[in-house]
């Protein structure tokens, strides 16, 4: 009987501990009806529309994300289709910033705000904000590691040097050239540097869509053109996506280790082709950042908050406020 009564008294005991662990699970967190929209330039696998969504979720907004894979056509759609949908702000990565006007113009009319991401929104007055990284100052910093990777301060001689900019919709790449250029400009003036090509300028230099297999093609030209006895010693690319594609064409060209130029690109993506020495260096973006200042702003823009005091970006138009990020600088040492 004895034993009975502490069988029934355990039995009583697990039953009591259950019951307090169900009055104690955590409650789930209340929906949100505050809707953000995500306009990306990219494709769904970018690590940058993760980090999106992610903070936007801990600010209290549920997201609807839209990848317009470079098609700035379609991503004009995709923003309308979001501004229908009564998005409370709206966050956009521009391919083409002209292609989105008219979705900016019905923005306007809803009054529902815009924060540039990564790339400014030119030509509109209807744009709250931009969180974006100081691509002029990237330029001048990428300039710098050639200068000193060549010693152009210190030898007598002259290096050849070719430019692979970014495509020309891209507000970044034409900053990236305009910084790159307040460096490297004073050593092609004195014949330091020397473009066999002549082509310098950005309307000369750019790679239509920015893509690898763009700048293959017309890295590979180039060489064929101008270099068949000479050796590159320099290839400025715009981008790591821009500086894989060199890579292939100095590859096919018959360059090797022992006569590789110095290849440099931006955007954090190559830091394997820096380890292996086959480019100088590259600059890390960081995607945490860039989505946290973004859903922070998206809060803000979204509670009719104006934008903080500081530096502002003149985009045709008016003075936009930006948020630049730092980069964190990859090399070979």
């Amino acid at each position: 009987m004895k034993k009975w009564l502490l069988f029934l008294l355990a039995v009583c005991l697990c039953c009591a501990f259950a019951g307090c662990g169900e009055e104690t699970e955590v409650a789930q967190p209340t929906e949100t009806d505050r809707l953000a929209g995500v306009c990306l330039a990219g494709v769904e696998t970018d690590e940058l529309s993760q980090q999106l969504q992610q903070q936007l979720q801990l600010q209290g907004f549920q997201v609807r994300m839209e990848y317009a894979a470079r098609d700035a056509v379609q991503q004009a759609s995709q923003m309308e289709e979001l501004l229908d949908a009564g998005v409370d702000c709206l966050i956009v990565q521009a391919v083409d910033s002209v292609a989105l006007l008219a979705a900016e113009a019905v923005a306007k009319e809803k009054k529902i705000p815009i924060i540039a991401c990564d790339t400014m929104l030119m030509d509109t007055d209807w744009v709250w904000g931009c969180v974006s990284y100081n691509y002029e100052a990237l330029g001048t910093q990428m300039a710098r590691q050639v200068v000193t990777a060549e010693k152009l301060d210190e030898t007598e001689g002259s290096a050849t040097i070719e430019f692979f900019m970014g495509m020309p919709e891209d507000w970044g790449a034409l900053l990236l050239h305009k910084g790159a250029m307040s460096v490297l400009q004073a050593y092609l003036s004195s014949g330091k540097l020397v473009c066999i090509s002549g082509r310098v300028s950005f309307e000369d230099t750019y790679v239509p869509d920015g893509s690898g297999q763009q700048a293959q093609d017309a890295c590979y030209d180039r060489l064929s053109l101008h270099y068949g006895e000479k050796k590159l010693d320099i290839c400025f690319a715009g981008s790591d996506q821009i500086a894989a594609g060199c890579r292939v064409a100095l590859d096919e060209k018959g360059y090797t280790q022992d006569n590789w130029p110095a290849l440099i690109g931006q955007g954090g993506e190559n830091a394997q082709s820096v380890k292996d020495g086959y480019q100088l260096c590259t600059f890390q973006k960081d995607d945490f950042k860039m989505a946290r200042q973004c859903a922070t702003w998206a809060v803000a823009a979204a509670n009719g908050e104006n934008p903080p005091k500081g530096t502002t970006v003149f985009n045709h138009v008016k003075d936009v406020p930006v948020s630049y990020l730092p980069v964190t600088l990859i090399t070979q040492g």
